[in-house]
């Protein structure tokens, strides 16, 4: 069975296409430096292709345009109306709405630039799906990526663990498991990999669930997860226990961000 239900993902994001950008502060940043990493990688190399997988609202698609305005961008997503919203404010990128792990498997382009920002978490595959697209890489293209790693919500994580054992309910995963940094490191030897821990503060718990819904970040694994009342009042209890600070007032929520950087081989093999 499929572990991410790609069609519920579609569905999550796409109805969170207005609230996205606003809502994901972390994400922008990630974007940012992203872009940062791979025009320095690439700095001595005209970029004429560009490919990005999970463009969401084309927010790093416009940091792209602004970096290499003559190249021709290709920006894959799976919601329509994240591509919908996108379009609208860039006319001259080449725009589908696709799997982006179905994408690379009849992608037969070569591109000097492939990237994706907080995409990689909902891959099934997310290591085949960036070993093809180092394949689809021209000679000493670069591939970047960020993502998010394991201690990412570990706070929320903790705090369902804790809740089911207190209410003796089965344990129900509802946090979506994430990559470690190390994992990447041995997945890409010769890669790159850079880590950053976030920590953001949010009134209540409530306040960041809510900031997780409104990204349209909701658990997609596949198959059916009842969230009793008991075990939501148990972890927010728990979470509020654990991980509330006094200045600023609230919880916090850890976001374990990793960034991966591949170069292209100089001739393909």
């Amino acid at each position: 069975m499929s572990r991410i239900d790609k069609g519920q993902l579609a569905v999550h994001f796409g109805r969170r296409v207005h609230s996205y950008d606003e809502a994901t502060p972390v994400q922008a940043q990630m974007a940012a430096t992203l872009v940062g990493m791979a025009t320095a990688h690439l700095a001595d190399r005209t970029v004429t292709r560009v490919l990005e997988l999970g463009c969401g609202t084309g927010r790093m698609t416009r940091q792209l345009g602004s970096v290499y305005p003559q190249a021709q961008i290709t920006a894959v997503d799976i919601s329509p109306e994240m591509i919908g919203h996108a379009r609208t404010a860039l006319a001259n990128v080449d725009f589908r709405v696709a799997d982006a792990e179905v994408h690379l498997l009849h992608d037969r382009s070569d591109y000097d630039l492939i990237v994706s920002n907080a995409a990689a978490q909902w891959f099934e595959d997310a290591a085949t799906t960036f070993a093809r697209a180092r394949a689809r890489l021209s000679p000493g293209g670069l591939l970047a990526f960020a993502t998010f790693g394991d201690q990412t919500f570990r706070e929320l994580r903790r705090a369902f663990e804790l809740a089911y054992a207190a209410t003796g309910l089965a344990a129900v995963e509802h946090v979506v498991p994430m990559r470690s940094a190390e994992a990447w490191r041995r997945e890409f030897p010769d890669a790159d990999v850079v880590e950053r821990i976030t920590t953001k503060v949010f009134p209540d718990v409530t306040a960041f669930l809510r900031s997780v819904q409104e990204a349209g970040a909701v658990n997609s694994l596949s198959g059916r997860r009842f969230l009793s009342r008991a075990v939501l009042r148990a972890m927010i209890e728990r979470y509020t226990e654990l991980y509330r600070i006094a200045s600023p007032t609230g919880v916090t929520a850890t976001y374990h961000i990793v960034y991966v950087c591949i170069a292209g081989r100089s001739n393909r093999q």
